[in-house]
């Protein structure tokens, strides 16, 4: 039948030109056309969904390891600070108590007399400073 078709001579182009307004006014078939367009339509944006889905997920999966990476490393490092500023507080105690020690009774022995010098008394010590404050601001042409 096809062999019948191609060794058939052309048909003339009266007929070619009415063949071709039936085939232009024919309509059958064009939702099948159309509906085959729509499944591969919704096929498409399946598969981008589904493409963006893996994609997100791997990106949160990557953040996640990357935060926990940070995260260790920020422990180790404010560990290791901690470490030096608590071995750096312990080297400040030992300078002051080796600064200190000679010192100690001294101390201890001014603290002593303060208490027995009523002069030397915290409550003597403001009357002080307030007749002081108050002859100097009243006495050389200050308030008054």
């Amino acid at each position: 039948m096809i062999a019948d078709r191609m060794s058939a001579p052309p048909a003339p182009p009266h007929r070619r030109a009415a063949r071709l307004r039936r085939f232009a006014a024919a309509d059958e078939g064009t939702v099948t056309i159309f509906a085959c367009f729509m499944i591969l339509m919704m096929l498409m944006v399946g598969g981008i969904g589904v493409d963006l889905m893996r994609h997100e997920m791997e990106r949160t999966r990557i953040q996640a390891v990357s935060d926990r990476a940070v995260l260790a490393a920020a422990d180790d490092a404010f560990a290791a600070a901690l470490e030096g500023l608590v071995a750096s507080r312990e080297s400040e105690g030992r300078a002051l108590e080796t600064h200190l020690s000679g010192r100690l009774e001294r101390i201890e022995a001014l603290i002593e007399a303060a208490r027995q010098d009523d002069a030397r008394r915290p409550e003597v010590i403001r009357a002080r400073i307030a007749e002081q404050v108050g002859r100097h601001m009243f006495g050389r042409g200050g308030i008054g």
